[in-house]
């Protein structure tokens, strides 16, 4: 699934954009600051804001993608908690656990 949407040319469109996005941002704080009018602007806060904007765009290219990882791991979780043997397990620190429990 995930190819697949790396290979939609949408997403590939996108991820250029980003790509150009973060090289021009690179590029004009090389000095440590950019002047954008009577603003100046840090790297670090350049680079804050690109991160925050890259991350929305990532989520939005990958979303599908993403819930359904969530949604499987988040069901997967469910089924082991729901079937899970716990009454053999020791939860007294005091005691030593057997040896036969875990041959």
């Amino acid at each position: 699934m995930l190819l697949a949407t790396m290979l939609n040319p949408t997403t590939m469109v996108t991820s250029a954009v980003l790509a150009v996005a973060w090289f021009v941002v690179i590029r004009a704080t090389a000095e440590g600051s950019a002047k954008i009018g009577f603003i100046t602007i840090t790297r670090k806060n350049a680079s804050l804001i690109m991160m925050i904007i890259s991350g929305v765009v990532a989520f939005f290219m990958v979303k599908s993608v993403f819930f359904v990882t969530l949604g499987s791991g988040s069901a997967l979780a469910l089924i082991h908690a729901f079937f899970r043997e716990s009454s053999k397990q020791n939860l007294d620190d005091n005691q030593q656990p057997l040896e036969e429990e875990y041959v």
